[in-house]
């Protein structure tokens, strides 16, 4: 190309020059095909390559839930939402067996850890005399009534292992039955539940309704929940509940630990639920038939209408998780019940017809007769006690023996079976003999409580 101080030009020449020059300089920019776009090769400048459009085609982006945002220019934006019991979204992951919260998502290990738990805690079967549920109340539905439905004795047993004392007032316990519906508890249906009634004030001796745990060593140092539901004819019904470690016979002095001092109630069924911290026993001597007690004490110089009570807990922990049974089965439940009180004949409120045979044995003398009846349920201890009522004997010629008299035969009972000795008249030793219910509310029922 020419100068500015070139005199002569040569036009032509300069031109064709200057065209080379540029040629040269963007030979990249030069060739492609239809379609293709120009890109960057390096960071020379004037250094491109054609390339085929790899943008594709679209034109527009619309999100839809639980994608958010979107368009159709310009730089577009997408999100989620988050998920919600009534939205589609993301959600977190959570190992947590005790969160609340409705946006985490159960893990498989939370779901399995859960599994765990709920198979150990409704687990029936029977340890180290403790049975491996998470209730340690035996018949805490009022489902079990061997002894009857009302008219018990003070003090003595009601519902199966529930111990009441009237101290010298007159307090009465009985059966009562759900209207159906109306259990306290949805989807559990309970059937019976207990009340009593203080028709006479007791103005020495504590009146009481208590459950004996067997072992005095049951959540021993341990924090503990008891729930129950409950309606009562006045708040102060019962005025206090109250855990007792029993160390048993030959065993150190029994400890109280209160539960709730000054409960209230209302009359209406709710569940009430109290925490508490049950002592150690370190330093302390267990003797035999220890166990821990849940006792609910009635006030002196009062008299109330009702208090009604059921779906009775304790288990480990400072929550009251849903209400479950000892055994988590009716007959478990039963079986458990046994393994401290055994009844033949008439049982849970209902009559058993005539002639129904509870044992064979043999006639030892004219005046005795000895009768072996197996138990269904292994016994917690040889029984300490014989109940019964309208029961007979026949021996072999089928002569009538009615026995004057009845009682266990020392070292003869065992825990799988009771021997009875029947005192009876004109009688011929050496046959054999039967013991039967002669009225439809006979029974003969052996004692193993604690």
């Amino acid at each position: 190309m020419p100068t500015a101080s070139d005199l002569v030009t040569d036009l032509p020449a300069d031109f064709e020059t200057f065209g080379q020059a540029v040629a040269t300089s963007m030979a990249d920019l030069l060739g492609g095909t239809t379609g293709q776009i120009l890109a960057k090769a390096s960071n020379t400048d004037m250094d491109f390559t054609w390339i085929a459009n790899d943008q594709g085609d679209i034109t527009g982006i619309t999100a839809s839930s639980p994608l958010t945002g979107g368009g159709t220019s310009g730089a577009v934006t997408l999100g989620i939402l988050s998920g919600t019991t009534s939205n589609l979204g993301a959600v977190q992951l959570s190992d947590s067996t005790s969160s609340t919260s409705t946006t985490l998502a159960a893990t498989a290990n939370a779901v399995k850890t859960t599994y765990d738990l709920a198979n150990s805690a409704y687990a029936p079967a029977f340890t180290n005399n403790r049975y491996a549920g998470k209730n340690k109340i035996i018949n805490g539905d009022f489902g079990v009534w061997a002894r009857g439905t009302s008219g018990f004795s003070s003090p003595g047993y009601t519902a199966d292992r529930w111990r009441y004392s009237a101290g010298n007032g007159g307090i009465g316990i009985s059966q009562q039955t759900f209207t159906p519906g109306a259990a306290p508890v949805s989807g559990y249906e309970g059937k019976f539940f207990l009340r009593s009634v203080g028709s006479v004030a007791s103005t020495s001796g504590t009146p009481t309704l208590e459950q004996r745990i067997e072992d005095v060593q049951t959540y021993a140092g341990q924090t503990v929940t008891v729930s129950f539901w409950a309606k009562s004819s006045a708040s102060t019904l019962p005025s206090s509940i109250v855990l007792t470690q029993n160390f048993g016979s030959g065993g150190s002095t029994a400890v109280d630990t209160t539960v709730v001092s000054s409960p209230s109630y209302t009359t209406s069924w709710v569940r009430y639920s109290y925490t508490v911290a049950v002592p150690s026993i370190s330093g302390k001597t267990v003797g035999t038939s220890s166990y821990l007690s849940l006792v609910f004490n009635f006030p002196l110089n009062q008299t109330w209408t009702s208090f009604d009570i059921w779906g009775v807990q304790i288990e480990a922990g400072s929550v009251a998780t849903p209400f479950q049974t000892a055994t988590g089965t009716i007959q478990g439940e039963l079986a458990a019940c046994q393994r401290y009180y055994q009844r033949f004949g008439a049982k849970n409120g209902q009559t058993v017809g005539t002639n129904a045979t509870y044992g064979t044995g043999f006639t030892t003398s004219s005046t005795g007769v000895n009768i072996t009846v197996p138990f269904p349920v292994t016994m917690r201890t040889t029984p300490t006690s014989i109940e019964y009522a309208n029961i007979t004997s026949y021996d072999a010629t089928l002569s009538q023996l009615t026995p004057s008299a009845v009682a266990l035969v020392s070292g003869q009972s065992g825990l799988d079976a009771g021997n009875v000795q029947f005192t009876v008249t004109g009688s011929v030793g050496g046959r054999a003999a039967v013991i039967i219910q002669n009225a439809t509310t006979g029974y003969l029922a052996f004692s193993a409580e604690l």
